[in-house]
């Protein structure tokens, strides 16, 4: 594959940062496809584990997702929780079984404005219709293990509690609404952090009143992290517009005159797609850029106000014949302890690679390949389908119902035998006049190709005005 196309292979898989994540652990990636499919990979083997597929896949795919966390205290299961983990359910009907280990859940959000919440492990998946709109940002409760907050474009925050049905609730955090688009979760679980345009919330969950504003960055606050360092809270934000090319970090004090400003801008000199914070070892924070380069900084508050990174990481293809070289994007990044684990390439066959930070020089550039097969199915990968009851399904091959197969297969050749010669080529003659075939679905084309030959039956209408306009 030359340059150009494997450049334009690539391109897409430059966005994805949004829709990645490892786990807490960084045993598992997961990854949002833009097929709507939530899949994800062992990091070790490199293999997919589990795909699941949501009901509306096909109309909106996942917009977000995030592991749920570590739980600081683990619960003793009662008799009736031990009995329903036993229950393994390979189909996500809405009401499944949710296993208790944490490790193994994450909370996805859609285009249409729906929240999911899967189990990895036992394949159990309940959703919840929250939103109006799209779901830019999700987290979890981090004292209410089964809480999930949301954000959306129609303006609102979202809460549902994943095993109470239907128990969801929205409230607009301002008196005028406005798209939101980032979130995260105060470590004492009561509050929460919103992004808006040009402005972070700090939001009291319980009486839902505006703790303080900060006027962080100059467009959409599309990245926010809550941290804690020596003893102290803090939050790291990032924008999306091009002139605002720095991670920011501001301790979360509700005192307006402590701190107006951010005590620490890493620049980055680039947009950044996600950002990960390590739990333990080096006060070490990682963000990935939105074209895929990795840049690692080791915080330090005494420091200079703006820093830049102590390590940069780029991959990118061997030269080929022409002597081009391709950059592969990083999709996703994970911190703890001084190691680095890194996602690269592309959503549908994931990379890893798992590095020291005290081996890292300034500037590291990794020459890797990408595998641009078809790839195929791993053998031992869980695949859920979402509830897809009430739903036609059309399969390749002649779309006709059983009744229509019997009638055509004893019109011709059962008949005929019976009447005499001239009655059967009169018949056969008319067989070959009528040129009504029925509805294929051989391929993804044909379905194309219905669907642009299907003529609006309404009078009225932005589908009837568009066709009119089109005929004449």
């Amino acid at each position: 594959m030359c340059a150009i196309s494997l450049d334009f292979a690539l391109f897409a898989e430059m966005f994805l940062q949004r829709r990645s994540a490892f786990n807490a652990d960084s045993l598992q990636l997961g990854v949002c496809g833009d097929d709507g499919a939530f899949t994800t990979f062992n990091t070790r083997t490199g293999l997919a584990q589990n795909r699941f597929v949501p009901s509306s896949h096909l109309s909106a795919s996942c917009s977000c997702l995030a592991w749920k966390p570590k739980s600081p205290f683990k619960e003793t299961p009662s008799k009736e929780k031990t009995t329903s983990r036993k229950r393994k359910t390979s189909t996500s009907s809405g009401n499944g079984d949710f296993n208790e280990d944490t490790s193994g859940f994450v909370a996805l959000g859609t285009g249409l404005g729906t929240v999911i919440a899967y189990d990895v492990t036992s394949g159990a998946a309940k959703e919840q219709k929250i939103h109006s709109a799209s779901v830019n940002d999700i987290a979890w409760h981090l004292s209410e293990p089964n809480v999930i907050y949301s954000v959306s474009d129609d303006g609102t925050i979202g809460k549902w509690n994943s095993k109470a049905r239907g128990q969801s609730s929205t409230f607009t955090p301002e008196a005028k609404k406005a798209k939101l688009y980032s979130l995260s979760m105060h470590p004492s679980g009561n509050s929460i952090l919103v992004g808006t345009m040009a402005k972070v919330l700090w939001i009291d969950v319980d009486t839902k009143a505006i703790l303080r504003t900060f006027n962080a960055h100059k467009g959409q606050v599309s990245i926010l992290k809550v941290f804690t360092m020596e003893s102290e809270v803090f939050f790291a934000s990032a924008g999306s517009n091009e002139r605002d090319l720095s991670l920011s970090i501001w301790p979360l004090k509700a005192e307006e005159s402590e701190q107006s400003q951010p005590v620490v801008m890493l620049d980055t000199n680039e947009i950044i797609g996600s950002v990960n914070i390590s739990d333990q070892g080096p006060n070490l924070i990682g963000c990935v850029t939105e074209s895929g380069i990795f840049h690692c900084f080791e915080l330090d508050l005494a420091k200079k106000k703006v820093q830049k990174p102590k390590a940069t990481i780029r991959i990118s293809t061997e030269k080929d014949k022409q002597g081009h070289v391709v950059p592969i994007p990083i999709m996703s990044c994970h911190i703890n302890n001084g190691k680095i684990q890194l996602a690269h390439g592309t959503y549908a066959k994931p990379a890893f690679e798992s590095l020291e930070y005290e081996v890292l020089n300034k500037e590291n550039c990794l020459i890797r390949s990408v595998n641009t097969e078809p790839i195929a199915k791993d053998f031992g990968v869980k695949h859920v389908v979402g509830d897809v009851s009430g739903t036609t399904v059309l399969a390749p091959g002649v779309s006709m119902t059983v009744e229509h197969q019997r009638k055509r297969k004893a019109s011709l050749s059962e008949k005929t035998e019976e009447l005499p010669m001239l009655e059967r080529l009169r018949l056969l003659s008319k067989a070959d006049e009528d040129t009504s075939t029925p509805p294929r679905t051989d391929s993804l084309l044909q379905l194309l190709m219905q669907v642009m030959h299907c003529v609006p039956e309404v009078n009225s209408g932005p589908l009837s005005l568009d066709y009119r306009v089109s005929q004449s």
